[in-house]
């Protein structure tokens, strides 16, 4: 059997992962995910959609890939605890004590090894199921990459996503109705979500120096102005040359079984890419001075203008 190939998308949230998942999953022998990190809590919501718009409890896809894992159709309430349990020790690795990082480890490494082996489990009948070559995984956050590095037949690509701090602020300031769980998306203050835009990115940053996985950064501004530009980058990056589609116009994408993720997702079939500069022109200027003070550093590593204007290049 050949190796399988898992593109990783690791940055912060509102960063656009979401249509670039569905994007790329569109590709030949491709299969988007969406976030991976969702699959329990969307069964833990008795009432939660897969973006085919189905429960997912119902979702023929799903049902069949947990069937495999477990043996049954989803697994007990009991092993959604401690699948729960260990998944929350994944999520609270140290991205930025190396020190700290490695005495984390050492003393959860039996509730991560339980973790690991699970997700290669569903990765594996995701791929008997599906019939895919290449897997796409938005879930994001980089403490993933420890687990990630260690299966077995599954090659990694790291595809970090990044996009201005201020327009990732905005958006989680925006009211947003979820139809995956039926409710309205969660919001953060300027200040909450430019922590984990700088903590998330040079987490990346710090596990991709001791990794180093095959690694493309995507700025999303330049994906939705130039999307076959940077879809020949990410496939000559990857050497998954002719994989991915190229979008004229609008693009239409078929059916999904995305695992949370934007709403956008669950919305229309048929998309089209224009850059969002609604922040530009609405943001208050107390939440972009902060976003700005707080994020400069990457800002700049990233090359974003400190001090953006409407109809700039930013």
């Amino acid at each position: 059997m050949s190796e399988l190939v898992l593109i990783y998308i690791a940055g912060a949230g509102r960063s656009g992962s979401t249509i670039l998942d569905e994007i790329l999953g569109e590709g030949r022998g491709c299969f988007s995910l969406g976030e991976m990190r969702q699959i329990w809590k969307s069964f833990i919501r008795k009432q939660a959609l897969c973006s085919c718009g189905r429960i997912y409890r119902d979702c023929p896809f799903w049902s069949e890939v947990l069937r495999r894992v477990f043996g049954k159709d989803a697994p007990s309430s009991g092993e959604l605890e401690e699948i729960l349990r260990a998944q929350r020790v994944v999520e609270n690795i140290p991205l930025l004590s190396e020190g700290r990082r490695k005495r984390y480890l050492a003393s959860h490494r039996k509730r991560l090894t339980f973790y690991r082996n699970l997700l290669q489990a569903i990765l594996r009948e995701v791929r008997e199921v599906s019939g895919a070559k290449v897997l796409i995984d938005s879930t994001k956050h980089p403490h993933y990459l420890y687990l990630l590095r260690e299966l077995e037949d599954i090659r990694i690509f790291l595809l970090h996503l990044v996009r201005d701090s201020r327009a990732v602020a905005f958006s989680w300031l925006r009211r947003k109705y979820n139809p995956a769980i039926r409710d309205y998306m969660k919001r953060h203050h300027p200040y909450t979500s430019t922590r984990l835009w700088v903590r998330f990115n040079w987490g990346v940053h710090r596990l991709q120096e001791v990794f180093s996985f095959p690694y493309y950064r995507l700025r999303y501004e330049d994906f939705v102005r130039a999307p076959n530009r940077e879809l020949a980058r990410i496939e000559e990056t990857f050497n998954l040359q002719g994989v991915f589609p190229r979008i004229e116009g609008c693009l239409k994408l078929g059916e999904k079984h995305l695992l949370g993720g934007n709403p956008a997702g669950f919305v229309s079939r048929e998309i089209s890419l224009r850059p969002d500069t609604q922040w530009l022109k609405e943001m208050r200027v107390r939440d972009r001075i902060l976003v700005t003070l707080m994020s400069w550093p990457l800002l700049r590593r990233y090359g974003y203008p400190l001090f953006p204007t409407f109809g700039g290049k930013n």
